[in-house]
């Protein structure tokens, strides 16, 4: 409070001589300005203490029939953020420990008031509340956006729980997430990552129907509270719905006041919402479960698209659960040997060479058998899991590079798919010399791909350690190529060997123009940065003919050969030695008729 602001004093006594007597010693107080406004009244000063316009509370001990901390109890946790002094005609030190009990910040008797005495208590009352409130707001409140934080959810979630029990009502919990933030919080760095964090907040308290300022110093408030539990993740408790469906106006309203775009700093930022909602009695009783099923809903609204709300249903355990048990055997794979290599072998179109193999890992879990790569790569990105995959891989390839080695073989590049944090970090290029001196293989034989997802990242750093990685003589190749609106306009930035053209436009050969002229440009644009351009996903005849007329210069793909577990790849690596590897097979084949 300012050193010159008035203080304004409720004063709660029943008696109007005391008033008149407490009211002149206030008048003699000289250092301060005080205005007093009495209540005498026990109904209406029950009323009138829920007013947030008083800086302190003088609450007289004797109010007739009752006393001031029975209207101390009656008020609960209204306005607790407000210090109370309590005025009495009696020396009791009983009755002091009671009002110390109750939080009161002092215990003053009438017959010894001082002027000087309230002055000093009035002013120790409210600097100690105001400590209180600020320990209070580190203890309980996010400092970036000022909204509660998990403790504070989380414990006023129990008696929000609690009031919904005792008096049979609803009860709806949201749990938020950003949708693209990260990407948002990278590519434009965290100065603005925070920025659009504080709008979001503005932008859901704004939308919850119930102003949460009274418990703002305190737990025990049964209203409409929007926290921030950490990162882009908010939560939202809705205590006052009256039917289940209730809770999905509030959704719709947040998603749209989210989809509306946000100007900082320069920068128009478009972002989403995932939003997942559990309800007492419906979905559970406690808490915990509440908030779990509310982050499984949110989760599955995330899967389905992003960008909407999800109610939580049963059947969202077993996935979790089953999300959670590939997660934690992720962990187990290696030491436990189950996972595997297969190779893809890449040709040359004009000569039938093989130009390289890609590797492409396999889980063949022991309880469960066979795992695609699909049901448990995103996982493993999404839990920082992939790295640790990745550095799998990578000793995997040497070993194996190194025994065909041994065994004279001709040894063709490898590539492998590398995750763009990997590259964020100056260590990899000691990790990588380590990788190339353990298996005493040159560097040229790895070809590293990074995917597109590199242009919203810190550009900088990376290209850094790519291009020091290419003068150590690694291979770097930019895979799916294609799928991103910024590419064409990026790519001079980075500096690549190779260029591997998306599946999906390979897919579309001869069926769509505007796909087959995308192409015609990728090639081009390619050759002109003197990359090779390879094609991924070849299956047909005609595809192969149309790459083969536009210059690319290798494919793979199934027409090719799919996939091969390791122990084939030494009979492919024999035939390449001479003149009957499998591309040159087929290129023969397509000299003459081919069934299509």
């Amino acid at each position: 409070m300012e050193k010159n602001a008035t203080i304004n004093i409720l004063l709660i006594d029943d008696d109007e001589e005391d008033y008149l007597i407490t009211r002149d010693i206030i008048s003699e107080i000289k250092y301060r300005k005080y205005k007093i406004n009495w209540i005498s009244s026990y109904e209406k000063a029950l009323r009138e203490v829920q007013k947030d316009v008083y800086d302190v509370f003088l609450i007289d001990y004797n109010m007739g029939a009752k006393t001031g901390l029975d209207l101390i109890d009656e008020m609960g946790d209204v306005n607790r953020n407000i210090p109370i002094i309590i005025l009495t005609g009696l020396d009791d030190y009983e009755i002091d420990i009671q009002a110390m009990k109750r939080g009161v910040s002092d215990f003053l008797q009438k017959d010894k008031l001082s002027a000087e005495q309230l002055e000093r208590s009035i002013r120790y009352a409210i600097e100690k509340k105001k400590a209180e409130n600020q320990i209070f707001y580190l203890a309980y409140y996010d400092p970036l956006t000022n909204l509660p934080n998990r403790i504070f959810f989380n414990e006023q979630l129990k008696y929000a729980l609690a009031h919904a029990i005792r008096y049979k009502r609803i009860l709806a919990v949201m749990f938020l997430d950003l949708d693209n933030f990260k990407l948002i919080n990278d590519s434009l760095g965290h100065h603005v990552g925070d920025l659009l964090l504080k709008e979001v907040a503005q932008r859901l308290h704004a939308i919850i129907r119930k102003d949460y300022s009274t418990a703002k110093n305190n737990l025990k408030t049964c209203v409409d509270t929007v926290a921030r539990l950490g990162g882009d993740e908010f939560t939202i408790s809705l205590t006052e719905i009256t039917a289940f469906e209730n809770a999905s106006m509030i959704a719709d309203r947040i998603i749209g006041s989210l989809n509306k775009s946000f100007n900082i700093e320069g920068h128009e930022i478009f972002t989403g919402v995932s939003i997942g909602i559990s309800l007492y009695p419906a979905d559970a009783d406690d808490t915990d479960t509440l908030l779990k099923y509310a982050d499984n809903a949110m989760y599955y609204a995330k899967n389905k698209g992003k960008n909407r709300f999800q109610y939580y249903q049963k059947s969202m355990n077993d996935d979790v659960m089953n999300k959670i048990d590939i997660i934690n055997n992720i962990r187990k794979a290696k030491d436990q040997n189950e996972f595997l290599l297969y190779y893809q072998p890449k040709m040359n179109i004009k000569t039938g060479k093989l130009t390289g193999l890609e590797a492409l890992i396999r889980w063949n879990n022991k309880g469960k058998g066979p795992i695609q790569p699909i049901d448990f790569i995103p996982f493993a990105k999404e839990h920082n899991l992939i790295e640790y995959i990745t550095d799998w891989v990578l000793h995997e390839i040497g070993k194996q590079l190194l025994k065909w080695d041994r065994d004279k073989l001709k040894l063709l590049p490898v590539s492998i798919n590398m995750h763009v944090n990997q590259f964020k970090n100056n260590d990899i290029i000691d990790y990588m010399k380590n990788i190339i001196d353990s298996y005493h293989i040159s560097p040229g034989l790895l070809e590293l791909e990074v995917t597109e997802s590199i242009f919203m990242e810190d550009m900088n750093l990376i290209i850094s350690n790519l291009n020091k990685l290419q003068s150590m003589g690694f291979f770097i190749s930019m895979d799916d190529f294609g799928m991103s609106f910024s590419s064409l306009n990026r790519l001079k930035h980075i500096t690549c060997n190779i260029l591997k053209v998306d599946r999906s436009f390979i897919k579309s050969i001869n069926e769509s123009p505007t796909d087959n002229i995308i192409i015609n440009s990728i090639i081009s644009i390619g050759h002109a940065l003197n990359m090779e351009i390879i094609a991924k996903g070849v299956e047909t005849v005609p595809q192969f003919e149309f790459l083969d007329q536009n210059n690319c210069n290798s494919i793979q793909g199934y027409l090719l050969s799919p996939p091969l577990p390791q122990e084939k790849i030494p009979g492919i690596l024999e035939k390449e030695m001479g003149d009957e590897g499998i591309g040159i097979e087929l290129l023969k084949k397509m000299k003459g008729p081919v069934q299509q």
